[in-house]
C-alpha cells in the first residue's frame, strides 16, 4: 500500500486536495490536538501566485467574516481564519460527499433522471439555508442584507450521511463587507445568474431564488437551462431565452410541481417568490400531497449507492493515513560509503570549534622529520576517517588559498546577470498572459461596440483582454456616441452597461 503524502500547514495536516481554482485551493485537512484529539476539516487557502492581490485577499477575509456569523444546519460552518507564511486560509466544516453537479452528471451519464423527491428535498433544504442568511441580523439587531450571488450546483454539497450544505459566500453581498462590488463588475457563474444580475441591477434575495430555481430545473430535466458555447451565448440565453415547463424534457415531472418551478424562475421580480422560505414550503407541500416520504436516510442510501466507488476510495485513504500515523518512525539511513580520495572529513569552515584539529606549527629550519598526523580530540559525536595514503604523507605547511582568476569572476557575474534578466522576462511574459473578461451590453441592442479601436460588433460583446485600461466606444444611428475607458484586472469579469442618449439626428 502506497504511503499518503501529508503536507504540514501550521496546526493542520493537509491530506488531499479537493479542488483548485484560479484564486484558491481547498484541502481535506486534519487538525491535531492534545491526547490524540483530531478533527477533519476543509482548509481553503489563497494560491501563492495571487498572495499579494489586496482586493482578492479583502474578499477572502469578507467570506470568512460573513460565513462565521451563519450557524445553520444547512450551511457549512466556518471555524478559523488565519495566515501562515503570508498565505491566508479559512478552515471550514468538511462535508464527506459530493456536490449537486456530480449528482447531475452521474445521473446523465447513466441516462437516468435524478429522482424527483430527492431533487425537491435537497432544494427545500437550501431554501432553509438561504432564508436564514437573507434575514440574518448582527449582534445589535441590524439586518446584514446578505445575498449569496453564487448559487450553483457546485456550491450545494450532499453528504454520504444525507446532509445538505450550502457553501461559498466568497462573493456574497452584505452590508458589513469591507469591500463593495464596483458598478459594472459581473461576479458569479453566468449560467446561474438572474436576469437582474446579468443586467447589473441592484440585487436582493430573489436573485438567489432564481438561481436555485435554475438548479432545480436542471435536476428535474437532466438538461442545462441556459446552455452556451461561450460566456457570450450564455449571457444572451439568460437575457432572452424562453423557459419551457420541465415536463417538456422529462414527462415524469408531476404537473403539480411545474408551477412551483416556474414561479421561482419568473423574470418579473413581482411574480417570483419573495422569500426562499415560501419556495421551500411549496416544495415540502408538494411532497406531502404526493404522499412521498423522503428524508436524510433516503438521501444517504442514494448517495452511498450512486457513489459507492468514491466512498470506498475515501475510506481506503482514511485507513491508509491511520496506518501511516501508527507506524513507528524508521531510523535514519546510514551515510553512503565514499571512495578513498574523496573528502570524508568536515572542513575547517564547517566543523564546530571543539571538533577541529589543533593547528600544526610551521616546521623549523633544519633536518626534515616525517611527522605523524595529529589525532583529533576525543569527541564521541564525530568519527574521523583518514585514508592510509594520508597517514604516510609528511606534514606540509598549509597551502595559500587559490585566488579566482579575474576573467572567471567576470564570466560568473555575466552569467548570473543574464539569468536574472531571463527570469525577469519570463515572469513578465507570464504576467502578460494573464487575462480578464470585458463584457459590453449596449442599449439599444442594435448599437455597434468597438473595444480598443477594433472593428465594431453589433450587440452584446464578450472578449478576453489583458489587465489594464481599455477603451469602449458605442455608436448607433440617431444616438449620441459613448466613449469610456475601463480598467480590467487579472481574472476579473467586467460588465459595462451603456444606454445611448437620442441625439435627434438621423
Amino acid at each position: 500500500m502506497a504511503t499518503t503524502q501529508v503536507t504540514h500547514f501550521g496546526k493542520y495536516d493537509l491530506l488531499d486536495r479537493i479542488n483548485v481554482g484560479g484564486m484558491a485551493e481547498v484541502w481535506r485537512a486534519r487538525l491535531r490536538g492534545v491526547e490524540g484529539f483530531e478533527k477533519i476539516l476543509a482548509v481553503k487557502r489563497i494560491l501563492s501566485n495571487i498572495a499579494e492581490d489586496a482586493e482578492f485577499i479583502a474578499m477572502f477575509i469578507d467570506e470568512a467574516k460573513i460565513s462565521v456569523q451563519l450557524t445553520h444546519a444547512n450551511i457549512a460552518q466556518t471555524h478559523d481564519l488565519g495566515k501562515i507564511d503570508d498565505s491566508y486560509f479559512i478552515a471550514m466544516e468538511y462535508v464527506s460527499g459530493r456536490d449537486m453537479r456530480a449528482i447531475f452528471d452521474r445521473a446523465r451519464k447513466r441516462k437516468l433522471h435524478v429522482p424527483v423527491p430527492l431533487s425537491c428535498y435537497c432544494i427545500a433544504r437550501v431554501c432553509d439555508a438561504l432564508d436564514y442568511a437573507h434575514h440574518k441580523r448582527d449582534a445589535q439587531g441590524k439586518d446584514l442584507h446578505i445575498v449569496h450571488r453564487a448559487i450553483s450546483p457546485q456550491n450545494v454539497l450532499v453528504s454520504y450521511e444525507g446532509e445538505v450544505k450550502l457553501i461559498d459566500f466568497g462573493i456574497a453581498k452584505a452590508a458589513s463587507k469591507a469591500t463593495q462590488t464596483q458598478a459594472g463588475i459581473l461576479k458569479g457563474k453566468f449560467a446561474y445568474m438572474s436576469p437582474e444580475q446579468v443586467q447589473g441591477l441592484p440585487l436582493d434575495g430573489r436573485s438567489d431564488i432564481f438561481a436555485l430555481g435554475t438548479v432545480l430545473y436542471e435536476l428535474l430535466t437532466g438538461t442545462r437551462l441556459f446552455p452556451g458555447d461561450s460566456d457570450f451565448s450564455t449571457l444572451e440565453n439568460v437575457r432572452r431565452m424562453k423557459i419551457l415547463p420541465p415536463s417538456t424534457y422529462n414527462n415524469r415531472v408531476p404537473r403539480e410541481l411545474e408551477p412551483i418551478v416556474m414561479k421561482a424562475l419568473a423574470r418579473d421580480l413581482d411574480q417570483r417568490y419573495r422569500r426562499a422560505a415560501e419556495f421551500g414550503a411549496d416544495l415540502q407541500r408538494f411532497l406531502a400531497l404526493q404522499e412521498t416520504v423522503f428524508g436524510p436516510s433516503d438521501l444517504s442510501a442514494y448517495m452511498r449507492s450512486t457513489f459507492a466507488e468514491e466512498l470506498a476510495a475515501e475510506k481506503s485513504r482514511a485507513v491508509e493515513r491511520a496506518a501511516a500515523a501508527a507506524a513507528p518512525v524508521p531510523p535514519p539511513a546510514p551515510a553512503p560509503a565514499l571512495p578513498w580520495g574523496a573528502q570524508t572529513e568536515p572542513t575547517a569552515a564547517t566543523m564546530p570549534a571543539l571538533q577541529r584539529r589543533p593547528s600544526v606549527p610551521p616546521t623549523p629550519p633544519g633536518p626534515q622529520v616525517a611527522a605523524m598526523p595529529l589525532a583529533p580530540p576525543a569527541v564521541p559525536a564525530v568519527r574521523t576517517i583518514t585514508p592510509p595514503a594520508a597517514r604516510a604523507a609528511p606534514a606540509a605547511p598549509p597551502a595559500a588559498p587559490r585566488r579566482m582568476a579575474p576573467w572567471l569572476v567576470s564570466l560568473i557575474a555575466a552569467v548570473a546577470g543574464a539569468a536574472i534578466v531571463v527570469g525577469g522576462a519570463a515572469l513578465f511574459l507570464g504576467l502578460r498572459d494573464a487575462k480578464g473578461t470585458l463584457v459590453v451590453s449596449p442599449t439599444p441592442e442594435s448599437a455597434a461596440v468597438s473595444i480598443d479601436n477594433r472593428p465594431p460588433t453589433v450587440g452584446l460583446v464578450n472578449v478576453e483582454v489583458g489587465p489594464g485600461p481599455h477603451t469602449v466606444d458605442v455608436t448607433a444611428p440617431g444616438y449620441a456616441p459613448h466613449h469610456e475607458v475601463v480598467q480590467v484586472r487579472t481574472g476579473e469579469q467586467r460588465l459595462v452597461q451603456t444606454t445611448l442618449a437620442a441625439s435627434g439626428k438621423n
